[in-house]
Order: structure tokens, then C-alpha cells, then sequence
């Protein structure tokens, strides 16, 4: 069974090794997880991300997020055009500032936990522990334990997806090949 490593901050877990496998930054803080898990502690573990390196992504991540609760979709779009729309088309109004609305409550959330992760991390890690990983079907399982965050990952992010099936798949032996 394939184990990732995640730095020790105390009452969380930072992934060491996905961090710089989310196509979308402000989604990184998803990989700090509860210590429960790693309660089953994993065998060897792949090599970790660098401490500060690890630390860089979850800030870019915090900016990232910072940018979208700034307003980001609303002026993309312009003020103007949330303005008028509700003039010519109520449904799509409805349906365009229900997507701006949860955008911006998502970055809020997210926003709030990088703040508390990233005054964590100052401190430096306690260690690196490991943690199984495996797939079954389209479910992530982490410690033993499903964990709906690397499992949203998966099933969203292509490039989380493709790095962890490339992470579990197995390994050439080297042995002979049976034509």
C-alpha cells in the first residue's frame, strides 16, 4: 500500500505531497486534514515537498482566494450587467448571482482556514507522518478512513486525479514479460 507524507502542525495535518497538484490554488487547503488521519500509520512514505515550499503553495493558495472574495466574478462580468439583467431575464439573474454568491461564501470558508493553517505553519512542523492512500471505485481513502475532500479532488480536479492514480499504479519490477 502507497503512503503519503504530511507535515505535523499540531491539531492538523498538511499534505507534503499534493499540495502542487491542484489545478485551482485556492482549492489547496483542501489537503490539510484532521491527525485521525494518520492513526493508521502508512508503511513508507513517498518523498515530501520541502517545508517552505509546501508553505509558498498554501499562500498562494490564500491569495488566490483573497482575490476571489474580492470581487473577482463581479467585475468580470461588471456591475452593470448584474444591474440590468434582472431586467430581461429574472431566471438568469437568479441563476448567475446563486453561482457569484456561493463563489464568494466558498472563498470566504476557504479564505478563513488558510488563515488559521497559515499562522500555524509559522511554527514550523512537529515531523513528517505518513498515511495510506488508495482508491476504490471513485472514493479516496485515507487512512483507512474515506475522506470526502481527496475524494471531491478526485473526482473534480483532473490533474489531483491523474497524479494520484500515477502515484498508485504499480510499480515495474523488472522482471521478464510473459508474450
Amino acid at each position: 500500500m502507497t503512503a503519503i507524507p504530511f507535515y505535523d502542525i499540531g491539531e492538523a495535518l498538511v499534505d507534503g505531497y499534493f499540495v502542487d497538484k491542484i489545478s485551482a490554488k485556492h482549492e489547496r487547503v483542501l489537503l490539510v486534514v484532521s491527525r485521525s488521519a494518520a492513526a493508521q500509520p502508512g508503511g513508507p512514505c513517498v518523498g515530501p515537498l520541502p517545508y517552505g515550499t509546501v508553505v509558498e503553495l498554501l499562500r498562494e493558495g490564500y491569495e488566490e482566494a483573497r482575490r476571489i472574495l474580492a470581487g473577482a466574478p463581479l467585475r468580470r462580468r461588471g456591475r452593470l450587467y448584474f444591474a440590468l439583467i434582472p431586467l430581461y431575464s429574472s431566471g438568469r439573474y437568479l441563476s448567475e448571482i446563486a453561482d457569484y454568491l456561493t463563489d464568494l461564501t466558498s472563498a470566504r470558508i476557504l479564505a478563513d482556514l488558510y488563515e488559521r493553517i497559515l499562522a500555524r505553519l509559522s511554527e514550523g512542523p512537529r515531523d513528517v507522518l505518513c498515511a495510506p492512500i488508495e482508491v476504490r471505485g471513485d472514493v479516496v481513502y485515507l487512512g483507512g478512513e474515506a475522506n470526502r475532500a481527496y475524494t471531491y479532488l478526485f473526482r473534480k480536479d483532473g490533474r489531483f486525479r491523474e497524479a494520484l492514480l500515477s502515484l498508485l499504479e504499480p510499480r515495474d519490477a523488472g522482471g521478464s514479460v510473459n508474450v
